[in-house]
């Protein structure tokens, strides 16, 4: 959906004026205690707002569909006279309403939160219990806008506020149901994140996505109005509550949270947390002074908080909690599905990996039953304390089946190491199960500098239909939404050998950025297959070995109108792409007009000392209408192209396109031909050249390459060099 919107479309939902919650000032009053007075208190000072089409905007109607939180801090709450009490209504001012129409299916839902700024990549969590509204039709009204909760929710005057709004009509998918938005006046410049919205068109109710794109600026925030009824002093002995921790088992020095519910809310009350070794002897807590908690340990412990009420002194104490750090791991396990979780079994690969998340002590091995599976599950990995070149983490697969669809834009891949090194996965088969553009699949993603890992004769399978970049069967890139995505990605010392990648857009991708490569990552011996576009993708690299892989599509039906098997473009350095077989790249299609480039070399100047080196590689079997190009550079320094073997020899072809053994265009220096075989035999009437340099100014030594062609008026052994005065006879 484009992000202009034509404002004079109307909805095709039945207006239904449906205003439960919109209810006069009077009416709340009437619904809380009359013992102490409702007071309004107004958070944010901004005296604009959003326009009719812009975010953060908490009664969005310019899509369809949204969700969005807000947080508004105690240390704003408390000043503005706000303190442990009863909030009944929220409030926001719209100051024009234009063409706002019908908000489908709204909720608001509010509740404590310990975060102190609100997350771009997660939705924030809510700690304890929430209130929230019942799902139903709203119109914005010009004015004050009031939405009285269901039940009053007992805010504890020491935590954050966080409040979620969500929309949209489950069968937007076949309608028009978006106006505009009102404006809403709002404040700038926090010093935090305060607003998080996600929104989108044909979705449906978005209430429950997982999605976090944001739209707009994050530290810009709606103003509020708190309809609030002050709590009463406490008096006697307070109730403590429940205690409970999130997560309650975490890995030494990890933060956890710590929060009490069910404890007396008034005036005048303070919290102690305490921590005990074996839930007996307690020791207060440095600091832990309200009802929520952030904290870490090192070990195994117990703990609890002390409700005091001042007025008289009397105390009483929560139930206790244990959190728990498991011991560092080591040894061999097993996984299998037929079976629970426990002693040395895992029922799946995440059981297996949060075992060892809290960091090992020495190698672990996981070793998949030969009979399971398959198992349907995302392996996202993050690192583990202890991983090192001798304290190795493998999974070996037995060729069982680990499978997953994404549809999470954020994570796309079956199996992702995400700055996780010294990881090992042997003969696993991986299917990325996506099929739909909506979708995703990569089989295997490094990124945030993953090294050293290890991915050895699996079978990574991916969408052979599709025509979506959203899939790759090997992916490393500083992106976790791009297969190809620049930057500091920093990842080092990989290997992948020995495998079978079938589909995808990209069969494999080795991404970094012009100022920081990724070094010396190893693809060896792999047969990568019906890819859509690019066998291998190349950018920002140094030592990068392509080393005796196999490029073919002896299926596909379909590509762009190009296809490269392997692909350098941007930084790369010292590359070795060696002894690799490029054939059959259309044979799913063979009277295709589409182009092959076999190896290609774009915009990579290599350092002289630092060249790029192709060699021993065998290109043939080509069957296309299209340009063929064997080698092909377009203003790529310091390469040298030694001992490669060229047929494009397709003698039935009737093509009227060009075709190249050897191609060079645009000036470069370091151009290194030597000891290349080319037969040129191919049928049709386009013009054919063992070795042809477009330019030239570029600086090449060419030297013992055998051309080898049939005589014809469109056929040529080489073009260009023969201008040149340093082109020797015989050469």
């Amino acid at each position: 959906m484009l992000q202009t919107k034509h404002a004079e479309m109307r909805k095709f939902k039945i207006f239904r004026f449906t205003r439960f919650f919109l209810m006069p000032a009077a009416a709340v009053f009437l619904s809380v205690t009359n013992i102490r007075a409702q007071v309004d208190i107004n958070i944010g000072t901004g005296t604009t707002g959003n326009t009719t089409t812009t975010y953060p905007c908490p009664l969005q109607d310019y899509y369809e569909g949204s969700r969005a939180q807000f947080l508004y801090r105690v240390s704003e709450l408390t000043p503005a006279g706000m303190g442990p009490g009863l909030i009944t209504s929220i409030k926001y001012n719209v100051v024009s309403l234009g063409t706002t129409g019908l908000i489908e299916d709204m909720v608001i839902k509010i509740g404590h939160t310990t975060v102190a700024t609100l997350s771009t990549a997660a939705w924030d969590a809510f700690n304890g219990a929430t209130v929230s509204t019942i799902s139903a039709d709203y119109k914005p009204v010009a004015g004050i806008n009031t939405f009285t909760l269901p039940t009053p929710f007992n805010w504890n005057g020491s935590d954050n506020i966080l409040i979620e709004i969500c929309n949209g009509d489950p069968g937007n998918a076949t309608g028009t149901w978006f106006t505009n938005n009102p404006v809403i006046p709002w404040t700038t410049g926090l010093s935090f994140n305060g607003s998080h919205n996600y929104r989108a068109d044909n979705l449906g109710n978005l209430c429950g996505s997982a999605t976090t794109t944001n739209t707009g600026t994050q530290t810009t925030r709606p103003n509020i109005t708190f309809a609030w009824t002050p709590a009463t002093a406490c008096s006697g002995t307070p109730t403590a509550g429940t205690a409970a921790a999130n997560p309650s088992v975490v890995c030494a020095g990890q933060n956890f949270d710590l929060s009490i519910s069910g404890f007396t809310i008034a005036s005048g009350i303070t919290f102690q947390w305490q921590s005990s070794p074996d839930n007996t002897n307690w020791t207060n807590i440095t600091g832990a002074t309200s009802a929520f908690y952030t904290t870490s340990q090192m070990v195994t412990s117990f703990y609890r908080c002390v409700v005091t009420c001042t007025n008289g002194g009397a105390f009483a104490n929560s139930t206790s909690i244990q959190v728990t750090s498991p011991a560092l791991v080591s040894g061999t396990f097993t996984i299998n599905n037929a079976l629970p979780t426990g002693g040395s079994n895992f029922a799946s690969f995440n059981d297996a990996y949060n075992y060892i998340k809290c960091g090992i002590s020495g190698p672990v091995v996981f070793n998949v039953d030969p009979v399971s599976g398959p198992y349907t599950e995302q392996l996202i990995i993050t690192p583990v304390t202890g991983a090192s070149a001798t304290n190795t983490i493998t999974f070996n697969g037995n060729g069982r089946i680990l499978q997953f669809t994404s549809s999470n834009t954020n994570e796309r891949a079956v199996i992702k190491l995400n700055d996780a090194d010294h990881f090992i996965f042997d003969s696993l088969t991986i299917n990325a199960t996506g099929t739909a553009t909506t979708e995703y699949g990569f089989g295997v993603q490094l990124l945030n500098g993953a090294d050293s890992n290890t991915v050895q004769k699996c079978a990574i399978n991916i969408n052979t239909s599709s025509t979506s970049t959203n899939y790759a069967g090997i992916s490393i890139s500083a992106s976790a939404t791009s297969a190809t995505g620049t930057g500091t990605s920093d990842c080092d010392g990989n290997s992948f050998s020995d495998n079978i990648i079938t589909g995808g857009y990209y069969g494999i991708t080795n991404v970094g950025s012009s100022t920081v490569a990724n070094q010396r990552n190893k693809f060896l011996r792999n047969v990568v297959m019906d890819f859509y576009l690019y066998g291998m993708y190349t950018n920002g690299t140094f030592q990068a070995q392509i080393d005796g892989n196999e490029f073919t599509r002896p299926t596909r039906t379909a590509s762009g109108t190009i296809t490269y098997a392997i692909y350098f473009t941007g930084l790369g350095t010292s590359a070795s792409v060696n002894g690799n077989y490029i054939h059959g790249i259309y044979d799913g299609m063979p009277t295709t007009a589409n182009d092959a480039y076999a190896i290609t070399f774009t915009s990579t100047d290599a350092l002289a000392g630092l060249e790029n080196k192709v060699t021993n590689n065998v290109i043939y079997d080509i069957k296309s209408n299209g340009v063929i190009y064997g080698l092909y550079n377009s203003s790529s320094d310091n390469v040298s192209y030694y001992h490669n073997t060229i047929s494009i020899d397709d003698n039935l072809s009737t093509t009227t396109e060009a075709t190249r053994g050897v191609y060079q265009v645009t000036a470069a220096a370091g151009i290194d031909l030597k000891n290349n075989l080319v037969t040129i035999r191919r049928g049709g009437t386009g013009q054919m050249h063992g070795l042809y340099f477009g330019t030239n100014t570029t600086a090449f030594i060419s030297n013992n390459n055998n051309v080898y062609f049939v005589p014809a008026a469109n056929v040529f052994m080489a073009t260009s060099m023969l201008t040149r005065l340093l082109w020797p006879t015989g050469r």
